[in-house]
């Protein structure tokens, strides 16, 4: 993109055209009571005529210059960075605020003078009442935003708030895609999300790299003073940018979305023991086909001939469900082995896999959690212990990455912060209450591929 010292001094009203709060940069600067614009004081004395004026010399950044601003904090070389270009200044007294929030009316205002100086179009934004209305009208005229996008323009924006309106403030194709970073990626931002197609468009433009090495976003939280110097530097200086690369994991991991309907399980079977029973009886899933029982194991879903098959003969549960042909299986098996051998119970628990991938080409396979164990029980002194059931789940995920299949994390969300299936919730510390059903059935309602 075009770079200029009028385009870095428009990305620096950002931080000197606040409603809420003002802080000049400068010594002459001087603040309205009110808390509207600064005004820096210009002199009035005359020019020589055919003098042109001196360049200001560029600002430079020296450790001491914000005391809240220490080398070894995250944000240290961006806002060295941004100070440098111009971009951001303090808020005061020897302070830059770097956790403070900015409103979407500076979001705004950075936007439309980034616009503004990217096409020449010289616009003047002064005199507004109040101070942001001709920021926002020129950002709806550009397609920036839409008109009523925003109820309340003083409000703190959100990152995905922020990603929507920065993600415009240049023309189509002015942010240069340098990164792969596939759709529904992020953990947090899949592709329906609203503002989700801004969002995945700056971390592609090297502009956005997420918090943690997974590209989590945080979409709902509010966007610093700090993050928005990282992020504006990025815009002004093309070498900035960042390079990653996020793609959309396949296996095993699922996210909570939009909860289906009845019509969603017309072709899912659901295999498992006494909790799957439970289920069966209990929640509203009527439209799925169930292959349970009784203190079912991995082991007797493979080897124990008790179901009539439709020729009149005796079979296996997985016999009886190869029977049909399905695009969804669930397992939630696992409870009965706890106190075995973990390496003979993955070891047979790939062989079933590996038997239904067969029968079932194609199908989504999903490995529900074992799910938790009251604490009552869990102390007992017998094998149903907490800790036994995070250890198999865990070889349990591995195993689902390994085989292809989705891992569906029941455990977590019905267990208490212990980890302890609530003893409200339970009558023998393993088995739910009826209304305890009702929460995975939500769980498996709202997490799927």
């Amino acid at each position: 993109m075009r770079r200029s010292a009028s385009f870095i001094l428009a990305l620096a009203l950002l931080f000197s055209l606040c409603s809420s709060c003002a802080y000049a940069r400068g010594s002459n600067a001087s603040a309205d009571p009110a808390g509207s614009e600064i005004v820096p004081d210009i002199s009035d004395a005359p020019q020589e005529p055919d003098t042109p004026p001196e360049p200001a010399a560029p600002p430079v950044f020296h450790d001491g210059l914000f005391s809240d601003v220490k080398k070894g904090d995250w944000f240290y070389d961006h806002v060295k960075n941004a100070y440098e270009l111009g971009i951001v200044s303090g808020q005061g007294e020897g302070r830059f605020a770097p956790d403070s929030a900015i409103s979407l009316a500076e979001v705004i205002t950075m936007a439309a003078n980034l616009r503004s100086d990217y096409t020449g179009d010289g616009r003047d934004f002064s005199g507004g009442e109040p101070w942001y209305a001709p920021m926002v009208d020129y950002a709806a005229a550009q397609g920036i935003i839409r008109a009523g996008d925003f109820a309340d323009y003083t409000a703190a924006a959100t990152r995905a708030q922020f990603a929507y309106i920065l993600s415009g403030a240049l023309p189509a194709g002015a942010l240069e895609e340098i990164n792969t970073v596939e759709d529904n990626s992020l953990p947090d931002v899949r592709m329906e999300d609203e503002y989700a197609a801004n969002i995945y468009l700056l971390y592609r433009a090297g502009i956005l790299s997420g918090n943690d090495d997974r590209g989590t976003f945080a979409p709902s939280g509010t966007i610093t003073r700090a993050e928005a110097a990282v992020i504006s530097s990025r815009i002004a200086s093309a070498p900035l940018r960042t390079k990653c690369a996020f793609y959309a994991p396949r296996y095993p991991d699922l996210s909570v979305r939009e909860r289906v309907g009845d019509s969603f399980f017309e072709d899912a079977a659901i295999l498992g023991n006494s909790l799957i029973d439970g289920l069966r009886l209990y929640s509203k899933i009527k439209t799925a086909d169930y292959y349970c029982g009784t203190s079912m194991s991995v082991y007797s879903a493979l080897n124990s001939k008790k179901v009539v098959l439709g020729n009149g003969a005796y079979g296996t549960q997985l016999d009886a469900m190869a029977q049909k042909k399905y695009g969804k299986v669930y397992i939630e098996l696992g409870i009965n082995e706890i106190g075995g051998s973990l390496d003979s119970f993955i070891g047979l628990y790939s062989t079933m896999l590996d038997r239904i991938k067969a029968d079932q080409p194609g199908a989504d396979i999903y490995i529900m959690a074992i799910t938790p164990v009251s604490k009552a029980k869990s102390q007992s002194g017998g094998s149903f212990t907490r800790e036994r059931v995070k250890m198999y789940n865990e070889a349990l995920y591995e195993l689902a990455g390994e085989k292809e299949c989705y891992y569906l994390d029941a455990f977590t969300p019905l267990a208490d912060s212990e980890g302890y299936l609530p003893k409200a919730d339970t009558w023998d510390g393993v088995h739910f209450t009826a209304a305890k059903y009702l929460d995975w059935e939500e769980i498996i309602r709202t997490c799927y591929a």
